[in-house]
């Protein structure tokens, strides 16, 4: 009867310990991106919005969205952190999170890449 009576209140105080515990909570985390090229095009009198700029902005919004405002995404452009070989460094620090390089820059890293250079493959 002793066993039983020490496994009960051994289960009881687990039970409670888990009980009593605060909840961990999910981590607020930043994604730094960034692009080179400026965030507007212009032709003539009117401003276009570039491609890419829009796109990692629309990344960022859905990203915010999706994790209820737990992942926030910091857009940078018009090369205000580096140049692309720069950001490809940052990236493989860890100092950023995402960049949009073309296939130069990262051929410096991983020279493979350029078999999608050659021609008529």
């Amino acid at each position: 009867m002793t066993s039983l009576r020490r496994l009960l209140t051994a289960t009881a105080a687990l039970a409670l310990a888990a009980i009593a515990s605060p909840t961990v909570e999910a981590q607020e985390f930043t994604l730094r991106i960034t692009n080179p090229d400026a965030p507007y095009v212009q032709i003539d009198d009117m401003k276009y919005p570039y491609y890419v700029f829009g796109m990692m902005s629309a990344f960022g919004e859905t990203v915010e969205a999706l994790s209820k405002g737990r992942i926030k995404a910091e857009i940078y452009h018009s090369g205000t952190l580096g140049d692309l070989r720069e950001n490809m460094e940052s990236v493989r620090m860890g100092v950023l999170e995402a960049t949009t390089p073309s296939e130069g820059p990262v051929s410096i890293f991983y020279p493979e890449i350029q078999v999608i250079t050659i021609p008529y493959v």
